[in-house]
């Protein structure tokens, strides 16, 4: 993504990335991520982050 870890937010990347986001954050209205720095945190609507990132959205995680 071109951050350091702690840094990257969850979308404007550096770099084009592909983005995946586990089906099971769907069940929440709003996220966390980096804010570009290690000292800023962002909260972003899922259903928005998804949709900027052209995410795939998708079952990543084991039961």
């Amino acid at each position: 993504s071109g951050y350091e870890p702690g840094e990257t937010p969850p979308l404007h990347y550096l770099k084009p990335v592909k983005v995946g986001l586990d089906e099971s954050f769907l069940q929440y209205e709003t996220m966390y991520g980096g804010g570009g720095d290690k000292s800023l945190i962002v909260e972003l609507k899922v259903a928005d982050v998804a949709s900027l990132n052209k995410a795939v959205v998708a079952k990543f995680t084991l039961d």
